[in-house]
């Protein structure tokens, strides 16, 4: 076995015979405008990645691996070997079918007026999203955020109208928003300045129940570097 080095900040293409790519913890945020110019770091590691390469090394302190290792099912990977607290994964093939339908319509009592933050247990999240304690400038200092194409989080209320609290930024993709099952907004959440607790209000839905949903399109601004949808707050009035 043979190690390479590579550095994608300095935009340095990955081997073309590499049989699996390590990418360490850190703050690739901090590097988001940088990165996404990488042009020839991106195409290695897209040319790599067409050629079979299905396995993810993750470190403990990687971005996104609690979550790996507790819904790993909903990454489309399985763990093979664990040492240290590193995790080696092997990703699965895509399944065909229809992503699980969304768990919260119907399930649960509607929520009256008021404000919820983001880690309330009456929002309900389907497949993979990371809850985050580390943003001081996030609403209560918590925030949800996911960039997995089709992942949602839902949420039954009783009221007329409901603001949706998220944050605007460089890695910020479309969310779709539905209420009551019909789309609302494919909302672009991208902004080259970091935007704390922006807002987005849906009225006049009529009194009474009503369920909003928030989903992971997949989808991006040309500018943005990633495709994440956050949540930080619910407001119901």
């Amino acid at each position: 076995m043979r190690l390479a080095w590579f550095s994608p900040l300095a935009d340095e293409r990955m081997p073309a015979e590499a049989d699996a790519i390590y990418l360490p913890g850190g703050y690739p945020e901090l590097h988001a405008a940088q990165l996404s110019q990488a042009e020839n770091w991106q195409a290695s590691i897209r040319a790599v990645a067409a050629r079979g390469i299905h396995y993810l090394l993750v470190t403990p302190g990687a971005f996104g691996a609690n979550d790996f290792n507790d819904n790993p099912a909903a990454w489309g990977i399985e763990l093979l070997a664990e040492s240290g607290g590193t995790r080696l994964y092997v990703l699965k093939p895509a399944e065909a079918g229809d992503p699980p339908p969304d768990p919260v319509a119907g399930s649960r009592p509607s929520a009256p007026p008021g404000r919820y933050d983001d880690s309330d247990s009456r929002i309900c999240l389907n497949a993979a999203w990371t809850r985050d304690t580390q943003f001081q400038d996030a609403d209560r200092h918590t925030l949800t955020y996911s960039n997995l194409a089709g992942a949602s989080a839902s949420f039954a209320f009783h009221g007329n109208a409901i603001t949706y609290v998220h944050t605007r930024a460089s890695n910020r993709g479309i969310a779709e928003v539905f209420v009551d099952g019909r789309l609302k907004e494919r909302a672009d959440l991208y902004s080259p300045n970091t935007e704390w607790r922006s807002r987005t209000r849906y009225e006049c839905l009529g009194g009474g129940a009503h369920v909003i949903q928030i989903r992971v399109s997949g989808a991006r601004n040309p500018r943005a570097c990633d495709s994440f949808v956050d949540l930080d707050a619910l407001i119901v009035e």
